[in-house]
């Protein structure tokens, strides 16, 4: 059996258990991770359930209840199922400000991250949201969406976080492609990040659009799948009102405002590295980006 993607079943359980997040057989394949790219072997579902059935791996990787997870850890099937029915109440916080984002601003989809679309969120975690934005709109929309959450108490604070709405990653429709801000190599945390994105609003087709620009990762994730979300989860495009503010010179004047207000500790990041990236075309805040954290447990993990 294909010694490359018994390592890559491996690697895809290692990293799910930083988050005490045990797989499916089809979860499994959905993230089967290749650590030095794909190749020619198939990791089609079929190979993957042979070698999870042929107890090969048994030695790394334990089952019950239709659970994959690295042996002696059991006791995270118990953490998934609780914090599945926990997600559920953040899910429909960001459904109810995603919803009035729309109305206002030059949204083209909006979207939860950080492995909150796999019903994972923690009970004192905030809701992060990446946000597509038309051309020439991002400081006017983020401007418009924090002062939103500011109105409905949603923006979190130094001292409470839990079910807040974070809005540190912006990107206008021009720039979709994220490669450039990957780590140099085995960005891990970012590969799933991309794969797992849960798009709660999508106007036209701009979700499939960021996904063909981003389909490089398949070269790390092959099975890389689509989220298509039912009626329930999903917003529909609603009628908006940025037409009352269609002026590049709102767009200029969001832009001074932030800018002028912008911690020091941000400005001091500021394009300096892919933490902090401040321009016409992203506005991404992560001054606490974990990747290089998550990449060195995953690969301490891993051997």
């Amino acid at each position: 059996m294909s010694i490359v993607l018994q390592k890559a079943i491996i690697s895809s359980v290692v990293f799910f258990d930083l988050f005490d997040y045990p797989l499916t057989e089809n979860e499994i394949w959905r993230f089967c991770y290749f650590q030095d790219g794909f190749n020619s072997d198939d990791c089609g579902l079929e190979n993957i359930k042979k070698i999870l059935a042929s107890g090969i791996l048994s030695d790394k990787i334990e089952k019950k209840n239709n659970f994959y997870f690295l042996r002696g850890r059991k006791e995270i099937i118990k953490i998934r199922e609780k914090r599945n029915s926990q997600s559920i109440k953040k899910f429909r916080k960001a459904k109810f400000a995603i919803r009035i984002f729309t109305i206002f601003s030059f949204i083209k989809m909006a979207a939860v991250v950080n492995f909150m679309p796999s019903n994972n969120a923690r009970k004192n975690s905030d809701i992060d949201l990446f946000i597509i934005t038309k051309k020439n709109r991002i400081w006017l929309t983020r401007m418009i969406c924090a002062g939103i959450c500011q109105l409905f108490g949603l923006r979190p604070t130094e001292k409470n976080i839990k079910d807040k709405i974070c809005l540190t990653f912006f990107i206008s429709e021009d720039n979709l492609d994220l490669k450039n801000i990957a780590l140099d190599k085995n960005d891990i945390y970012f590969y799933y990040w991309l794969a797992t994105i849960f798009p709660i609003y999508n106007k036209d087709k701009i979700y499939e659009k960021f996904r063909s620009a981003n389909s490089w990762i398949k070269k790390h994730l092959p099975n890389f799948q689509p989220i298509i979300l039912d009626k329930k989860q999903r917003i529909t495009f609603m009628s908006s009102l940025s037409f009352l503010y269609n002026f590049d010179f709102l767009e200029r004047l969001a832009k001074k405002i932030q800018l002028k207000i912008l911690s020091p500790k941000l400005r001091a990041m500021a394009n300096r590295d892919t933490r902090v990236i401040i321009n016409d075309k992203m506005l991404k805040f992560h001054s606490n980006d974990r990747r290089e954290h998550y990449r060195d447990k995953f690969f301490k993990k891993y051997v």
